[in-house]
Order: C-alpha cells, then sequence, then structure tokens
C-alpha cells in the first residue's frame, strides 16, 4: 500500500506541477500579446499621414 501512495502522490503533483506551469505560461502569453497591443496601437497614433490625402477619394470618369 505505502507504494501505490507514493505513486498516487506524485501523479497528483504532477498534475498540479503541470497545472501551475501551463497558468504561468498562460498569464506570459497574455502579457506578450498585451505589449505587443500597445505597441501597434502607439505605433498607429505616430504614423504620419497620407503623402496625397486626396488621391483615391474620387474617379473622373468624364471623357
Amino acid at each position: 500500500m505505502e507504494v501505490s501512495n507514493s505513486v498516487y502522490a506524485a501523479a497528483s503533483g504532477s498534475d498540479a506541477l503541470q497545472a501551475a506551469v501551463g497558468m504561468k505560461l498562460l498569464s506570459n502569453v497574455k502579457d506578450i500579446q498585451t505589449a505587443q497591443a500597445a505597441t501597434l496601437l502607439q505605433d498607429f497614433a505616430n504614423s504620419q499621414p497620407a503623402p496625397h490625402p486626396h488621391l483615391g477619394k474620387s474617379l473622373d470618369i468624364r471623357g
């Protein structure tokens, strides 16, 4: 019985470790995505306007 209890304890500990590592990895991925989204939004805000803002807004079809 002692062997089976230690095997169960090892398996149970492994599950807890796997869950803890999974949660930490998920947290890290979330932090990375948040940083990337902030960088993307900042780049959009800092981007320069189009060199010719009037181009493409109308089409001259007169012959």
